[in-house]
């Protein structure tokens, strides 16, 4: 298979009877010093892209994307960058990484996510889920524009509503209602429901939940 024949070319110490066909499809790479492969290339590029993503200029991270940094980049819990953007709340971040390819529906859960994988120290939910936590509403409107969906749950059942309840976020909470978010409503109106002397603003909440 092709795994065993890159293998036999990167680390076999005489030269591979492959190579010497003048053509295979294969490429063999290297620095003046080190022996660099496309996929080791990469890394370093998407781990400086998961760590720009929280506080790194839209720039910067938009010219990582574009030197090679791929949208499948994940922060050291596991968790995809176009969640942190998504919590961020940058719509040009969003749109750099949804034009590179990024899930705006894939799913992340505390214990287990689509393929089956744990994600340690992460929430349950989707990128607007997480937008939703912060209360990011453009952010909101950016992913439901480009086929987010408003109802979409984590492995673990985790809505958006939920999540923009939760937190209190009443500009979230009221932008998902009007936007026809149903799912995880008495979820969401169960984890706010008993507050002692709730505030005006959580009443609100409240309220649009009924």
């Amino acid at each position: 298979g092709l795994s065993q024949v890159s293998a036999s070319q990167f680390y076999n110490k005489k030269t591979s009877n492959f190579e010497r066909f003048p053509v295979i499809g294969l490429t063999k790479t290297s620095s003046t010093s080190d022996l660099i492969t496309d996929s080791a290339a990469t890394l370093p590029l998407n781990r400086k892209l998961a760590t720009r993503m929280t506080f790194g200029e839209p720039d910067e991270i938009i010219a990582l994307l574009k030197n090679g940094a791929t949208p499948e980049a994940k922060n050291r819990y596991g968790l995809p960058v176009i969640f942190l953007a998504a919590e961020r709340g940058d719509v040009t971040i969003l749109e750099a990484l949804v034009k590179a390819g990024a899930d705006v529906n894939c799913k992340v859960g505390t214990t287990n996510n689509t393929d089956g994988a744990g994600y340690t120290g992460t929430t349950d939910g989707t990128p607007m889920c997480y937008a939703a936590a912060k209360g990011k509403t453009e952010a909101m409107q950016f992913l439901l524009d480009n086929k987010a969906d408003i109802n979409g749950a984590g492995p673990e059942g985790t809505t958006p509503l939920m999540r923009a309840a939760e937190n209190l976020h009443l500009e979230a909470v009221q932008w998902l209602v009007t936007n026809g978010s149903t799912a995880g409503k008495q979820k969401a109106l169960g984890s706010i429901g008993t507050f002692v002397n709730p505030n005006e603003k959580t009443l609100k909440i409240i309220q649009l939940l009924q």
